[in-house]
């Protein structure tokens, strides 16, 4: 169990909404509540649930459509999403796991059943969760490998011919004195792509690309 783990409910129905948002506390977690697929749209639009456990036939926006906009935004994407529902023909559980679902619960429910299906699912995500975050250090550490030793290479190409052209220009030939200058202008170049390099992956990094392609 994670005590810090928050779930949405979506239930149209107010007593199973109820019931379902007690049984959850009363194990540690923290439930938010909507009534349809529309009213957790709105929800989601302040608040990051670890899972999602909704019911499929609901007014204004069902389960399926609701599902579908869940997976269509990158910021929900790898939300946990759980059917709860009483459309339990075979077909139905097939759509639902068609349609991304990572568990499909019939109604009527057995409570024990629910509860250890959101703890595996927790588990689950949070283990996927860690292995992604170590994946990025690691490349994060590559990357600075990387750009340590191509910084390096431009920065000893301006230094070294900037000694040069101090010590002896006025004795150098002119077509010498420009292939110096020539093979420093590239240097900067190379500093001045790399230093964009860096400074997008620190965007990346940092969210704050994420937040400028979501302002349209």
């Amino acid at each position: 169990m994670d005590d810090q783990a928050k779930i949405l409910l979506v239930e149209d129905d107010e007593a199973i909404l109820g019931s379902m948002a007690d049984l959850l506390r009363t194990d540690g977690y923290e439930v938010l509540m909507a009534t349809n697929g529309l009213a957790a749209l709105r929800v989601l639009q302040y608040h990051q649930p670890d899972l999602i456990l909704s019911d499929i036939m609901m007014p204004e926006m069902d389960g399926y459509q609701f599902l579908d906009m869940v997976r269509e935004d990158p910021v929900w994407l790898t939300i946990p999403f759980i059917f709860l529902s009483a459309k339990g023909e075979r077909k139905d559980i097939q759509l639902g796991y068609e349609m991304g679902v990572e568990h499909y619960i019939t109604k009527p429910f057995d409570p024990d059943e629910l509860l250890m299906t959101v703890r595996s699912r927790l588990k689950r995500s949070k283990e996927i969760q860690s292995a992604v975050t170590d994946d990025v250090e690691h490349m994060k550490n590559q990357i600075i490998s990387v750009f340590s030793h191509e910084l390096r290479t431009p920065l000893n190409w301006i230094y070294g011919y900037m000694g040069l052209l101090q010590e002896g220009h006025a004795m150098m030939e002119e077509e010498v004195v420009d292939k110096m200058l020539n093979d420093m202008q590239r240097g900067v170049d190379r500093l001045l792509k790399l230093s964009d390099d860096l400074m997008l992956i620190v965007m990346l990094d940092s969210g704050m690309v994420e937040k400028q392609v979501n302002k349209y």
